[in-house]
């Protein structure tokens, strides 16, 4: 028996299924709901609009050694590229994602679209390169399409290098021939951390930041050019990085993203087993927050000079005081970053703001009552992952209610960084 499996847009990224978020993998995914009882599927790779046959093992082969967790069957092998990397299901707990893996990711055209057609963000970029860029030497680490750089050069800048490790920055390079400006940038194929350029440079710029500002730890590399290259006096682009947290009540986003799932039957079945297995190991998720639901003022988590900050500096515990304003229900907490890129130019992924395609990042909670008065003291404690992927870190949220100087409830709960 042959199942004809369309597959549309959906990907996969460490387990998780979505279309439209900033890091999409282009890689065919089958879940094993799906396969039933066939011998072999018929795969359509979107993007190549090419088909390939996929025998399949039997079911039992396919969950071997995998405790609540679901299994994807990889088919990368049938179209894998000489030197690409083998993927195994078995890698997926220790986070299998190779270097080559993530830099792949990169090279889908669809990423970059995200990114350049999120105006709050790339015309802030703009409108910063142009008011400092003239007649510095530039850097610019992660280059993508190199609109940054090309920013760079049309402000006047006096040279301008670009690097990634990504396969598309050969299209960036042809860009920048095609918009007259091969003679003034220069692109390197490779990582910050393994090249070896001949200059010193008074600006350094990048678009390094992940969803809730710390995810894929991009900004470990921009702080190695950096302290390799930047002239004294010199600056980074963006100069500063500020990390927020408010109390959230939306019934609607407990529910898709939270345990308000599980918390009433699911097809006429008790489920909330499931919400007690999801409570010990919460993850983060990017939302559309609406000003309304946040139940007070944010505070400020991380606040880091990155001209100076130190790559450990983003790793941090900190206390928020969080007062609430209206009697609600804590569904969770809303975390956004905000940077200064030059002068006055802001870029924020606050609720209050212009939506970007970082939206703002969700941590569940156990729900719990608030009235108008109380005080939520959190302390918040972002560290690097010890196992799993490396480049999502892990959110330790420690915190008591005050109620007329009485503390009415206590929580604890660990948060794993993701991709979206």
């Amino acid at each position: 028996m042959l199942l004809d499996l369309r597959l549309g847009s959906i990907h996969e990224t460490r387990g998780f299924r979505y279309g439209q978020s900033r890091r999409r993998i282009q890689r065919p995914l089958i879940s094993p709901s799906w396969l039933g009882g066939a011998h072999g599927v018929i795969l359509e790779i979107p993007w190549t609009g090419s088909q390939r046959f996929l025998p399949i093992p039997h079911p039992s082969a396919l969950f071997q050694g995998r405790d609540n967790v679901t299994n994807y069957l990889d088919p990368w092998p049938f179209w894998r590229a000489p030197g690409d990397p083998v993927w195994h299901p078995s890698a997926m707990s220790e986070g299998y994602w190779s270097d080559n893996d993530y830099f792949a990711s990169y090279a889908d055209p669809g990423v970059h679209r995200l990114m350049i057609q999120d105006h709050a963000r790339t015309d802030a970029y703009r409108r910063a390169i142009e008011a400092v860029a003239k007649g510095k030497r530039v850097l610019d680490i992660g280059t993508g399409t190199g609109i940054l750089s090309m920013f760079a050069a049309r402000a006047g800048a006096a040279k301008v290098d670009a690097v990634d490790s990504s396969g598309i920055i050969d299209v960036a390079r042809e860009l920048a021939a095609d918009n007259g400006f091969a003679d003034k940038i220069t692109f390197h194929r490779g990582r910050a951390e393994d090249l070896d350029l001949d200059s010193e440079y008074d600006l350094v710029i990048s678009e390094w930041m992940g969803f809730f500002g710390l995810a894929e730890l991009m900004f470990e590399s921009v702080i190695h050019a950096r302290d390799r290259y930047l002239t004294p006096g010199g600056h980074m682009l963006p100069g500063q990085l500020r990390l927020r947290v408010a109390p959230v009540d939306d019934s609607h986003v407990h529910e898709d993203l939270g345990i308000g799932l599980w918390e009433r039957p699911v097809y006429g079945l008790d489920f909330t087993r499931l919400l007690e297995a999801e409570v010990q190991s919460f993850l983060t998720a990017a939302c559309d927050l609406k000003p309304s639901s946040l139940l007070g003022p944010a505070d400020t988590v991380l606040d880091l000079n990155l001209d100076s900050g130190t790559a450990d500096d983003f790793f941090f515990t900190s206390v928020a005081t969080l007062p609430i304003e209206r009697e609600g229900t804590v569904h969770g907490f809303g975390g956004w970053f905000e940077v200064d890129l030059a002068g006055d130019v802001e870029l924020s992924c606050s609720p209050m703001h212009v939506q970007t395609h970082w939206r703002q990042s969700f941590f569940p909670v156990r729900p719990f009552p608030v009235e108008r008065g109380d005080v939520i003291r959190m302390v918040m404690d972002a560290q690097r992952a010890e196992s799993g992927d490396q480049r999502l870190p892990v959110y330790f949220l420690d915190g008591e209610v005050f109620r007329d100087g009485q503390v009415i409830h206590r929580f604890f709960y660990r948060h794993h960084g993701s991709f979206e």
